[in-house]
C-alpha cells in the first residue's frame, strides 16, 4: 500500500507540475497529459505498451544534460547563498550529506540556483571532468556518451524522428536556420556532412523551444508520446478506476512538490510552492 501511495504521489507531481514546464500547455493537452479535475480517468488502454522507448532514454529525456550547472550550491533557510563546490568534486562523493544542516542547504540550494539554458552548450563539469578521479586531470565526456550510446542503440537520425513525429525532413543545411539559432545551424554544416547525418540527441538539443516549452518540437513530441504511453497503458495508473489497486473517492489527495519536499527538510516553510 506506501508503495502505491509513494508511486501516485511521483504520478501526480510529475504530470501535475514537471511536464507543463517542460513540454507547455499546447502539448499537454494535445497528447491528453492533463490529470483530471475530478472523477477518475476512464482512457486506460490495455494494448498500449507502457516500456520506455530507446528514442527517450537515450537522447529525448537527455535534454536536461544541457541545463546542468557548473557548481552545486548550498543556500540558508532566508534564501542567502552560503558556498559552491564543483559539480565534478560532488560526483560519487556524497560525505557532505551527512554534515550537520547541509541537506537542507542543498535541498534550498536546488530551489534557489539557477539551471543553464537548454541548448546545444554543457558544462566542461560534464564534457571534461564527469566522474573524474581525485588524482586525474580530465574525466569522461558526457556529451560524447550520450552520441554514443544513441548511436549503440541504433537510433535513426534526427531526420528521421521528424517524419515519425509528423514533421517534414530537413531538406538542407539552410533550412537548419528556421528551426535553430543561425550559430548553431552553421556548427551542424561543419561538423556533418549530410542533414541526414544529425544524431537525435545533438538534433534535439538545437532545436529552438515551442512557445511555453523548455524543449523543441522533436523532444516534445519524444517526451510527450512517451509520457503518454506511461498514463494511458498502466493498469496501476493513480487515476484509474474499476481496478482492484485504484483509489477510492477521498483515499488520495493530490501532493505537490513543496508538500512532499516538507517531509524533507527543515527548511520547508520558506520555499513558496509551484504557480
Amino acid at each position: 500500500e506506501t508503495r502505491h501511495i509513494i508511486a501516485a504521489i511521483i504520478q501526480h507531481v510529475t504530470y501535475n507540475e514537471f511536464l507543463p514546464m517542460v513540454l507547455g500547455e499546447d502539448m499537454m493537452k494535445i497528447y491528453g497529459l492533463l490529470l483530471e479535475k475530478e472523477g477518475y480517468f476512464e482512457s486506460y488502454d490495455p494494448t498500449v505498451d507502457p516500456s520506455s522507448s530507446s528514442a527517450f532514454i537515450t537522447a529525448a529525456f537527455r535534454f536536461g544534460h544541457s541545463m546542468v550547472p557548473s557548481t552545486i550550491e548550498r543556500w540558508s533557510p532566508k534564501h542567502r547563498f552560503i558556498g559552491a563546490q564543483r559539480l565534478s568534486e560532488l560526483l560519487r562523493q556524497p560525505f557532505d550529506l551527512f554534515k550537520g544542516g547541509w541537506s537542507d542547504q542543498y535541498m534550498s540550494g536546488l530551489v534557489n540556483q539557477v539551471s543553464q539554458g537548454m541548448d546545444e552548450a554543457m558544462s566542461q563539469e560534464v564534457t571534461n571532468h564527469l566522474f573524474q578521479d581525485p588524482m586525474a586531470e580530465f574525466g569522461l565526456d558526457l556529451a560524447a556518451l550520450n552520441i554514443q550510446r544513441g548511436r549503440d542503440h541504433g537510433l535513426p537520425s534526427y531526420n528521421d524522428f521528424r517524419q515519425v513525429c509528423g514533421m517534414p525532413r530537413v531538406a538542407s543545411f539552410p533550412h537548419l536556420r528556421r528551426l535553430m539559432p543561425n550559430a548553431t545551424a552553421q556548427r551542424f554544416g561543419d561538423i556533418y556532412a549530410s542533414v541526414d547525418d544529425f544524431d537525435l540527441w545533438s538534433g534535439g538539443l538545437g532545436e529552438n523551444p515551442l512557445p511555453g516549452s523548455m524543449v523543441g518540437p522533436v523532444f516534445a513530441c519524444l517526451i510527450a508520446l512517451q509520457f503518454r504511453d506511461l498514463r494511458f497503458g498502466d493498469r496501476f495508473w493513480y487515476e484509474n478506476g474499476n481496478q482492484l489497486s485504484s483509489f477510492t473517492p477521498g483515499k488520495f489527495i493530490p501532493s505537490s512538490c513543496q508538500e512532499e519536499m516538507r517531509e524533507f527538510s527543515d527548511f520547508s516553510l520558506h520555499f513558496l510552492p509551484v504557480m
